[in-house]
C-alpha cells in the first residue's frame, strides 16, 4: 500500500523540485472557506506559506483576494495573480521604501499597505510617498505584550 505522498516514477522528477498535491490543496482551500461560512473576503492568507503564482491564482479564483506578505517580491506575486489588496506585514526601511513605491505604481489595481511603529519611519515613508505623488496605506503595529514588535500603547 502506498502513502498519499508517494510519487509514481520518482526517478523522472528532477531534484530539487516542488511537488504540489492538487487534491490536498483543493481540500485545504475548501476547508478554509468553510471556516468562514464561504465568505472569502474574511480571509487574508499569508503568501509565505506557498509563494506560488499558480496557487495564488486559485485563491483569487475562489474570491480570496486579500493577502499578507513578508517581502515585496511576495507582494508582487500576489498583484500579478490578481490580488485586490496586499499588506506587507513588517515595517519597510531603507531602499525597500522606494521598491514599495515602485510596486504601487506598477500595479495600480492592487491596494498595498505596510506597517509602521514609530514616527521617524512614518515620516520617511510619508516623504517618499510625497516624492512619488502617492498615498500609502499603513497600519500601526501595536505591541500586544509579547515584545516582538510594535509600539507600546501609552498608559492612560
Amino acid at each position: 500500500m502506498s502513502n498519499w505522498y508517494d510519487i509514481e516514477d520518482i526517478q523522472e522528477i528532477d531534484s530539487p523540485s516542488l511537488v504540489l498535491y492538487k487534491e490536498h490543496l483543493e481540500f485545504n482551500l475548501d476547508a478554509m472557506l468553510k471556516m468562514v461560512n464561504n465568505k472569502p473576503k474574511k480571509l487574508i492568507p499569508h503568501i509565505k506559506t506557498n509563494k506560488m503564482p499558480e496557487v495564488l491564482s486559485k485563491y483569487v479564483n475562489l474570491g480570496i483576494k486579500a493577502f499578507k506578505s513578508s517581502t515585496i517580491s511576495e507582494a508582487e506575486i500576489a498583484a500579478k495573480a490578481g490580488a485586490e489588496s496586499v499588506l506587507i506585514a513588517h515595517q519597510l526601511v531603507g531602499p525597500k521604501i522606494e521598491r514599495f513605491c515602485n510596486l504601487i505604481k506598477t500595479f495600480p489595481k492592487t491596494e498595498f499597505y505596510t506597517i509602521v511603529d514609530n514616527s521617524i519611519s512614518t515620516e520617511i515613508l510619508n516623504q517618499t510617498a510625497i516624492k512619488h505623488n502617492l498615498q500609502i496605506g499603513t497600519y500601526i503595529d501595536v505591541n500586544n505584550g509579547m515584545n516582538r514588535s510594535g509600539i507600546k500603547p501609552r498608559e492612560l
